[in-house]
């Protein structure tokens, strides 16, 4: 994905219209929303690294809740 195309879906409020990925794999837009939705929900970040025609890496990092 080019550099654009990240930014606008990480910073997307819903569900985004879909590209073909680098296998002309189809998506619905979903997955992403609904991770974006927990992620936020339980205090943690998504990174994305992406190489326009190669492929893509989302990495979800969550904080381990600290015993009481």
């Amino acid at each position: 994905m080019s550099p654009e195309h990240v930014d606008k879906i990480l910073q997307s409020s819903k569900i985004n219209d879909t590209t073909q990925g680098t296998n002309n794999e189809q998506g619905h837009g979903i997955g992403l929303f609904i991770s974006q939705y927990f992620i936020k929900k339980y205090n943690g970040k998504l990174d994305c690294e992406s190489t326009e025609g190669k492929g893509t890496t989302f990495t979800i990092s969550i904080p381990k809740k600290v015993p009481q």
